[in-house]
């Protein structure tokens, strides 16, 4: 089977995945990591060494380790200046959002709604720097575990979190939406308050979250956030984990 780490984030995360291609064995939902050449002869050998009743053969050693990795990029995403839209991710979403008063962006780079809001986005940021809100954005297609978790299901996707608690923004993605919206919700977050959040006419471009087709026999089957869990609790799954790229 093989999994998109850049669709799939979540679930290459907790394999614990940290360079591409990761090849890992799973018997029974417990994983034996991969370390070979990467040839069919060195493929069939680890096999037949960690789970010989499921290959012809068994007991023979494995190939040694010559695989050169591209270490994967895990670093926190760096804190923004007063004015401008912090960066948030896997490393830093949640210990952020405990305190203080976030509106917070999930986009998608291709999402061409996303790209017509950006400089308004950056122009929120700027307005409201000496106020207590603070802005940034999430992107999914590299954080994909966050947006999951934040119940993201369309691009571009606002909530504003205080403490923690996240409400949902509805209405139209202008300067004075925004600013309504968090009056409303956070009167104490920027002046003025309690004025009524714009109307919703915010079209949304719909996320996909449908299961990986099942694969037919002698084919690579594809997981994903949907099925990987379920599937690797039975039999034996000799899995890649990568990045188009």
């Amino acid at each position: 089977a093989k999994v998109d780490c850049t669709e799939h984030a979540s679930v290459c995360q907790a394999a614990g995945v940290r360079g591409y291609p990761t090849l890992k064995l799973f018997q029974a939902g417990q994983p034996t990591p991969f370390k070979g050449a990467r040839t069919l002869e060195s493929f069939t050998e680890f096999v037949k060494e960690n789970a010989p009743d499921a290959i012809e053969g068994g007991d023979a050693a494995a190939a040694a380790d010559d695989a050169e990795e591209v270490v994967a990029e895990d670093a926190a995403p760096a804190a923004a200046a007063a004015g401008e839209v912090a960066v948030l991710g896997d490393s830093n979403f949640d210990a952020t959002i405990k305190e203080g008063r976030w509106l917070i962006k999930f986009y998608a780079p291709w999402c061409g709604h996303c790209k017509r809001m950006a400089g308004t986005w950056d122009e929120f940021a700027t307005q409201v720097k000496d106020s207590p809100l603070n802005v940034a954005k999430v992107d999914c297609t590299e954080h994909a575990s966050v947006c999951q978790a934040a119940g993201v299901r369309g691009y571009p996707t606002l909530k504003l979190f205080q403490a923690g608690q996240p409400t949902p923004f509805k209405g139209a993605r202008t300067l004075e939406s925004f600013t309504e919206f968090v009056k409303e919700n956070a009167p104490d977050a920027i002046e003025g308050g309690d004025a009524a959040a714009a109307a919703d006419d915010a079209e949304e471009v719909v996320a996909e979250d449908a299961a990986p087709a099942a694969a037919a026999a002698g084919e690579v089957a594809v997981l994903g956030d949907s099925n990987f869990d379920a599937t690797i609790k039975e039999g034996r799954w000799l899995i890649k984990f990568y990045a188009p790229w």
